[in-house]
């Protein structure tokens, strides 16, 4: 990826990039999917919008679907929108790494502290339960 090409924005981008790169979706094909993921909210609204903005970024493309009823935008990602997805991926994993071993390290400084009535408390009610 170039270095100004488009670069999806966030959690809920990349989660949208997943989920329209297992099945194109019509937008509220994805909301019930994006609760796995943590998003919730009371109306599609947040969901169109990041939408567009992948749209626009040229992440995602739209065509329009007839069928019965009113028609649908179904979207799907660009060649585009898959390379910035497997970026965000290999990063992510690259963090998650990180990650697990700081929380192996921390815990074992932690335990290791237990002993200390000061740090007891904290360290029962935070990252160290045992």
């Amino acid at each position: 990826m170039k270095g100004n090409a488009a670069r999806p924005n966030g959690m809920l981008a990349n989660c949208i990039l997943l989920l329209l790169s297992e099945s194109p979706s019509h937008g509220y094909q994805l909301v019930d999917p994006l609760k796995l993921f943590g998003f919730d909210w009371n109306g599609p609204g947040p969901l169109y919008h990041e939408l567009h903005k992948l749209n626009t970024a040229g992440l995602v493309h739209s065509t329009w679907e007839q069928g019965r009823g009113p028609a649908r935008r179904v979207y799907e990602p660009t060649d585009a929108g898959r390379v910035a997805l497997a970026t965000y991926v290999r990063g992510a994993s690259q963090s998650a790494e990180q990650l697990g071993h700081l929380l192996v390290k921390a815990e074992a400084v932690l335990l290791a502290s237990r002993h200390n009535d000061d740090t007891r408390s904290e360290i029962d009610g935070g990252l160290v339960r045992r």
